[in-house]
């Protein structure tokens, strides 16, 4: 949540109205404080779907990975290898989509537009809208979590702290992800 207003700035420069209205962020939030009836709440608009959603997405995520990595463990005597660590990982990431996608079809179309949430529904044309966008979300998610997963269990086994451990592979999987 703290870091929404981000990503609302980020959704406004990506329009195409917002390409030839805002050179920089900095002129999204300048405009957004002058001009919005909302004022600084309007930097949270959508926040209610992001908060509601990102419990299941995370959920199915971590779940996809457990079980995989349990039946891992089952077929291979105890083992996980490196291979099956990529391959839970990766499809944990694809299985996240089922719950991201929408989300965030409906979080920019709210971010970008004065339209309310039925209005956003009405626009993206229901359930088959909400996954527009669904393949290049895969890729993302797909790419992070085969990464972020089995460099995230490595570095727990070399005795790195937990929370240490999360920050590196997340760092370097967001990095690889966008590289």
């Amino acid at each position: 949540v703290a870091a929404y207003p981000f990503d609302y700035v980020k959704s406004q420069l990506q329009t195409s109205q917002g390409k030839l209205k805002y050179k920089t962020g900095m002129d999204v939030a300048i405009d957004t404080l002058q001009n919005s009836p909302r004022g600084v709440l309007q930097f949270y608009k959508g926040v209610g779907v992001q908060v509601l959603g990102i419990a299941p997405e995370k959920g199915i995520k971590l779940g996809v990975n457990d079980v995989l990595a349990t039946m891992s463990r089952q077929s291979f005597g105890g083992a996980f290898p490196l291979w099956a660590q990529i391959l839970s990982g990766g499809l944990a990431g694809a299985c996240q989509v089922v719950a991201s996608s929408p989300l965030e079809v409906m979080k920019v179309g709210l971010q970008t537009s004065n339209k309310t949430m039925t209005e956003v529904w009405d626009q993206v044309g229901g359930i088959p809208g909400l996954f527009r966008g669904a393949e290049a979300c895969i890729f993302r998610d797909v790419v992070f979590t085969a990464i972020c997963f089995p460099l995230y269990t490595y570095l727990l086994q070399q005795g790195v702290p937990p929370f240490v451990a999360g920050a590196i592979s997340g760092v370097v999987s967001s990095f690889c992800r966008y590289a």
